[in-house]
């Protein structure tokens, strides 16, 4: 951790490894698709681009930046990534959403 970078910048970079080219079993034995070197790939374009003062760049797949103000809207400072991905829902939809009372008679 580079606490002098951390100070420069207002948020906190969340990188979640699925695969780190070793399966989960007591023998640990070697498997192909580990996220590891693109992560770290990623995470040195990140570290550089910030260290010459220059925008930060988009995320990626198994990366997002949280604002510091983000986490501290919580009292526990939830350290979660996935807690603060923020999904967006795109309906296409030929008819509105109505209540059903709308459309129909109940009869009883």
């Amino acid at each position: 951790m580079d606490k002098s970078l951390a100070k420069r910048i207002d948020k906190i970079l969340f990188v979640k490894i699925e695969n780190d080219g070793f399966d989960l079993g007591a023998q640990r034995r070697p498997i192909d698709g580990s996220n590891l070197p693109a992560a770290l790939k990623f995470l040195n374009i990140y570290k550089s681009k910030i260290e010459n003062h220059k925008s930060q760049i988009q995320g990626s797949p198994f990366a997002h930046a949280v604002p510091k103000s983000e986490i501290a809207k919580s009292p526990d400072y939830n350290l979660s990534g996935d807690r603060y991905i923020q999904i967006e829902h795109h309906r296409t939809i030929k008819y509105p959403i109505v209540p059903l009372e709308e459309i129909v008679e109940v009869i009883s």
